[in-house]
């Protein structure tokens, strides 16, 4: 099945990379599925289930019917779906947010800035020597994202934000704006 963004006139064949890139930029509280799908399937199994329908409800066209069941579409449409969310970070992290907040290093820099006397007062002595670098902001805001992945409140945005901290950390890591 291939879909069609009526706005921009671009065709995706991969329903999981439409599907995230969905609800990436949608709040499960007032998602157009909570009205239309069965409730024990989750929003995937209704998705899963009803492509058609869901590509309606997403905003999508569909244009082509593929001859592949949807089982077979998804196996074949999991590699994809790793880079939907990989383009997803890279278009946070190299994008608007970069435009609104700066260079991440400059930004991870004033946070390291005032995560230091913090740490310092709170968490060991005010004679404690605490030292905070940017790639270390970066990290920890990753472990961030991996603990509300792991205590289920994450949500598809913990994934793209975690790949986009550690793409962040590579660079600052390596000595690279």
């Amino acid at each position: 099945m291939k879909f069609k963004d009526p706005e921009t006139g671009t065709i995706f064949s991969d329903l999981i990379g439409v599907y995230w890139l969905f609800c990436r930029r949608h709040s499960c509280k007032n998602c157009k599925f909570s009205n239309a799908r069965n409730m024990k399937d989750g929003c995937w199994g209704f998705v899963e289930k009803h492509p058609a329908e869901a590509a309606h409800l997403m905003g999508y066209e569909v244009v082509d019917c593929h001859p592949l069941s949807n089982t077979q579409q998804i196996e074949k449409a999991e590699k994809p779906a790793r880079a939907a969310i990989l383009d997803e970070a890279k278009r946070c992290v190299c994008g608007q947010r970069e435009q609104d907040y700066g260079k991440a290093e400059n930004n991870f820099r004033l946070i390291a800035s005032l995560w230091e006397p913090y740490i310092r007062t709170r968490c060991v002595n005010d004679n404690a020597d605490v030292s905070i670098q940017p790639y270390d902001v970066a990290m920890l805001m990753a472990l961030l994202k991996i603990a509300r992945i792991c205590s289920g409140t994450g949500t598809q945005d913990s994934f793209v934000d975690l790949a986009g901290y550690a793409a962040c950390g590579g660079e600052i890591a390596g000595g690279k704006e």
